[in-house]
């Protein structure tokens, strides 16, 4: 292969890099939006509706910014569309990093009513930085209703 031929091939294969790289990048800026990036601090993460919106869902961590590592409880508030607490509620909590398939490192469950519509979880973690979903699956009386927080946990 001669010289020239060599340096043509490198120069292709830097374009298409090159290109393969902007392409990830632009995604990258097109995602994130939709993955509410952020820690948990920012408002949008906190705040869920059900999909024929009858619920909204409210959580508050009790660290902020939630850290790496630290077991923690949050606090979970569940109103109906008109804005009334609702009792009485049986949830189920799950957690995973969608880029690693694989849940959280601890089985968070709700160990008190506290009035008001207001639950307290305990047992949350997170074992790494990264992408995560949240998904509280409950129970209203014989309806069951699920949401998800999507965010982003840096480092």
């Amino acid at each position: 292969m001669s010289k020239r031929t060599q340096s043509g091939s490198q120069r292709a294969i830097i374009a298409v890099v090159a290109v393969l790289v902007i392409l990830a990048g632009g995604w990258f800026f097109v995602l994130s939006p939709m993955l509410n990036a952020g820690n948990t601090s920012n408002e949008n993460c906190n705040v869920a509706t059900t999909q024929d919106g009858t619920y909204t869902i409210t959580v508050t961590p009790s660290l902020d910014p939630i850290e790496i590592n630290q077991t923690h409880n949050w606090i979970v508030k569940i109103e109906s569309a008109d804005g009334m607490p609702v009792e009485n509620a049986v949830i189920e909590i799950s957690g995973h990093m969608p880029a690693h398939q694989h849940g959280l490192p601890t089985a968070p469950q709700v160990t008190e009513y506290l009035g008001n519509g207001e639950y307290q979880i305990e047992g949350m973690e997170f074992q790494m930085p990264g992408d995560w979903v949240v998904t509280l699956v409950f129970n209203i009386g014989d309806k069951r209703e699920s949401v998800q927080f999507q965010f982003n946990l840096n480092a």
